[in-house]
């Protein structure tokens, strides 16, 4: 647009109706920066953010001064020239201004008259050559994915394609939207001298990271231009878990009892929030996405698995609007892992008959299982806790016989799961019987009938005792057989009465007794002998 005078009209702002139409509404007037949606047009769904709007009637922390450089002065977004630079403030009726008016012949422009008495404002951005040069075309850039983006070029006025602007909108990913072309004529209402162009680009799915606005006209000089009310509003979506890894996995597991499992969580923000993340309902980190694609991921421990079963672990993510990620769900499938039998011992490996031994069996298991142990497959006892070693001891008794026992031990948890199996070797040396008592020494006449008797114990109380009799001095002990019994002697002597008892597993103890047969009565010395000596016998105990 030449420099022309330009005669005040009334204001307008913008409007889309129902059906997406845009529609001019008169004597209307912006009254505060975030009320984008109904000054420029934008159909804004109930899911978004808050809208904001940049119309550099103010400047966060800055007065608005005419060539004032703006760039990322404000929240969310930022500006810069493609090629370098940024663009810079201009004023209605300023040096740097597109259009101006000397007299009253034009008609109104978007920013006002020469005296800055308009009602959209005063202020607006250009490019940095004051319109000599071909523009320079502008880049907008939105720190977070926007759900729309929104704007006016100014003074699109000269016809077939001298003024052309070709508008490119990147999403998320990097993706083009369908571009949007604004040249004067034809087709273009929205265009021509002092009119305020709009512009708009939607995209609730994968949002939009930055637009590009770039002159693709013909012209090469004396073009003036300005970009004025930017409006965007931020996207708001849903997280999205990408994966959920159990043990490296993206799918339930098997493990064994006790062993461990951790969980790494991948998510998307195409918003690009704080995602916090949660694995049983309950929240295990917190992360910033980053990259374009808005990506966080985190990874937890969760524990050692001590039992046997099916577990459900479920993974969400959600982000700072309290916006939930689908549920996914894996499972972990614990396989019983059977105790270790770890020792088996004897409190000796050899006693003698008539002893008792114990046996101390114990063992490891990985699960929270109690632990039973069986010695040759007799239960023995229960070790109730479910942890650490399990131990228990028991009393195999008393061994009445000699002979070689062999144990085999084994643990079972609770689950059923069997142990690997320890064999012990219990040796039960035999013992000599012992004689208890037996006939003292006595005289007897010849040919007169006696009573002789002795007792025997045998630590092997199973053992059978035998009692053997030598008495004829040959050292055959078969001259009786028995504890007790009668005999007699038909010649005088001293007679050894000797006696063998056996256990009949080796053992034998020896014992004896003297017999002094004397003449039957007939001459004084035998009677005097008779007399001193006496007759019969008597059962001595024997002393240990």
């Amino acid at each position: 647009m030449s420099n022309k005078a330009i005669a005040s009209q009334p204001h307008f702002c913008l409007f889309c109706n129902q059906q997406g139409k845009i529609m001019i509404l008169f004597n209307t007037r912006p009254i505060c920066l975030g009320l984008t949606a109904f000054f420029l047009g934008l159909a804004i769904p109930e899911s978004a953010k808050a809208a904001s709007l940049i119309n550099f009637e103010s400047i966060p922390g800055r007065t608005p001064t005419e060539g004032m450089f703006i760039n990322n002065q404000f929240d969310g977004i930022t500006f810069s020239l493609v090629g370098g630079g940024s663009p810079v403030l201009a004023k209605v009726g300023g040096d740097r201004a597109a259009f101006t008016r000397s007299n009253g012949a034009a008609p109104d422009t978007p920013k006002g008259t020469g005296n800055g008495t308009s009602t959209n404002g005063r202020f607006f951005i250009t490019d940095d050559d004051g319109g000599k040069k071909p523009p320079k075309s502008l880049l907008i850039k939105y720190d977070k994915p926007v759900s729309t983006a929104s704007g006016q070029i100014l003074d699109i006025d000269q016809a077939n394609r001298l003024e052309q602007w070709t508008l490119v909108a990147l999403d998320s990913f990097g993706n083009s939207l369908v571009p949007q072309v604004f040249t004067s004529g034809g087709k273009y209402t929205n265009t021509g001298d002092g009119v305020a162009t709009p512009w708009k680009f939607s995209n609730y799915s994968t949002g939009i990271s930055s637009v590009l606005l770039d002159f693709t006209g013909r012209a090469t000089d004396n073009i003036g231009v300005g970009f004025d009310n930017f409006g965007f509003t931020l996207l708001e979506t849903a997280p999205t878990i990408e994966s959920f890894l159990l043990n490296g996995q993206n799918r339930s597991i098997n493990i064994l009892e006790g062993q461990s499992v951790s969980a790494r969580l991948s998510a998307k923000d195409i918003d690009r929030d704080n995602l916090s993340f949660y694995v049983n309902n309950r929240r295990v980190s917190t992360r910033t996405p980053s990259g374009s694609s808005g990506s966080a991921s985190t990874t937890v421990t969760l524990g050692r698995f001590l039992d046997d079963g099916s577990y459900t672990q479920t993974a969400q993510v959600r982000d700072e609007d309290r916006k939930n990620s689908q549920t996914i769900t894996r499972t972990v499938n614990v396989q019983n892992v059977a105790p270790t039998l770890q020792g088996f011992n004897l409190s000796n490996a050899v006693i003698n008959e008539g002893d008792s031994a114990f046996a101390e069996l114990f063992a490891t298991d990985p699960g929270a299982d109690s632990i039973s142990f069986f010695l040759n497959n007799q239960n023995i006892g229960t070790d109730t806790r479910t942890s650490g070693n399990r131990l228990v001891r028991t009393n195999l008794g008393v061994f009445a016989d000699d002979g070689t026992f062999t144990y085999q031990g084994q643990a079972r948890d609770d689950d059923g799961g069997n142990s690997n199996i320890f064999a012990r070797t219990l040796t039960v040396n035999n013992l000599d019987p012992t004689i208890t008592s037996l006939t003292e020494d006595f005289t007897i006449r010849t040919n007169t009938t006696f009573n002789f008797a002795a007792t025997a114990i045998d630590p092997g109380i199973n053992d059978i005792l035998t009692f053997d009799w030598d008495f004829d001095g040959d050292g055959l002990f078969d001259d009786f057989t028995g504890s007790s019994g009668e005999w007699s002697f038909s010649k005088p002597g001293l007679y050894a009465m000797n006696l063998r008892v056996s256990d009949g597993d080796g053992g034998f103890a020896y014992g004896s007794f003297e017999v002094e047969a004397v003449p039957e009565p007939g001459s004084v010395l035998s009677l005097l002998t008779l007399g001193a000596l006496g007759v019969g016998s008597r059962l001595r105990k024997r002393k240990g």
